[in-house]
């Protein structure tokens, strides 16, 4: 596995990444947290590049009358997923994000729309646990239970991409444990899905943390025990406005040379509600080029698939 770009050592890396934006979350909570990254990255570890290219397992699962919640998503795809949502009869779906001003539009189109109050906003720094916990107990203080979240983290800093990484696995991380304690089926939830979103960047960077958190969680929380699925996946270059950030579209670039064209929104919203929909839990999966998802959960290094064998 390729070293870091500072070359920390993995404990180093899985203490910087926990403690550097949790540093007023409860310690017994960083030390959980340190320990379950350390055995996420110890899996990393093992060679292993094996593409599963096996079509979806159908678990039949529907939005219809569901209760979900959208982690970071007010423009590009987490807007397109919203309207996806409200339109396809989720009961409610709630958003949040920072961008006060784009949120509050987007749940008045929906809410002139589609009335009933399906569509809720609330304004919320996801990179700050404290706003994440927060919002998260509004929701269930209001709705009494989430079936659904979806964590569509990727937080832009245009000066210091290694820092907008760092943050958007944190928060992902967090909303993931969170999601995962209302939720489970064992405790006080009704089971449900967490679906991780992350760019395609993230497969190169930071030591593919995200590939093998599905796998990880489930391992540590299998789904016949919470009857929650995780589930991560990753999107190819979208035509979103984070694509034209400057250092962002360059790295997407240098990574994907001509293998990979810039998809549609809708291509990579159909995409998501495909997995969310039929993919098993535990499993990874990368949305690119305007095709179905395709999976690569056994991956522990990357290497580029040939898509258009896909």
């Amino acid at each position: 596995m390729k070293d870091t770009s500072n070359n920390e050592s993995l404990t180093e890396l899985s203490y910087r990444l926990i403690t550097s934006y949790h540093n007023s979350v409860d310690k017994n909570v960083i030390t959980k947290r340190l320990y379950f990254m350390l055995d996420l990255f110890a899996a990393l570890e093992k060679p292993c590049y094996v593409y599963n290219m096996g079509t979806m397992e159908d678990v039949s699962y529907s939005i219809e009358g569901k209760v979900v919640l959208v982690a970071g998503g007010v423009i590009g795809i987490g807007a397109g997923l919203i309207r996806y949502l409200v339109s396809h009869n989720a009961m409610y779906v709630v958003f949040l994000d920072v961008l006060e001003r784009e949120g509050e539009v987007l749940e008045r189109e929906l809410l002139n729309q589609y009335g009933g109050l399906k569509a809720k906003f609330i304004k919320c720094d996801i990179t700050d646990e404290e706003q994440l916990l927060s919002a998260y107990n509004q929701v269930l203080e209001k709705y009494r239970r989430i079936d659904a979240v979806i964590n569509n983290v990727m937080v832009a800093n245009n000066d210091n991409l290694e820092k907008m990484i760092d943050a958007s696995y944190n928060t992902v991380i967090a909303s993931t444990f969170n999601a995962l304690e209302e939720m489970r089926a064992d405790k006080s939830g009704s089971g449900g899905v967490i679906l991780n979103l992350s760019s395609f960047l993230g497969l190169t960077q930071r030591n593919n943390i995200l590939l093998e958190l599905s796998k990880e969680v489930e391992n540590r929380e299998p789904f016949s025990k919470t009857k929650v699925r995780i589930i991560t996946a990753f999107l190819g270059p979208t035509d979103t406005a984070l694509l034209h950030i400057s250092n962002y579209i360059e790295n997407q670039n240098n990574l994907s040379g001509d293998i990979f064209e810039t998809q549609r929104v809708t291509s990579a919203v159909t995409g998501v509600i495909d997995v969310i929909t039929r993919a098993e839990s535990g499993s990874t999966w990368i949305i690119v080029n305007d095709k179905p998802p395709f999976e690569v959960t056994d991956v522990k290094g990357f290497d580029v698939p040939d898509i258009n064998t896909v």
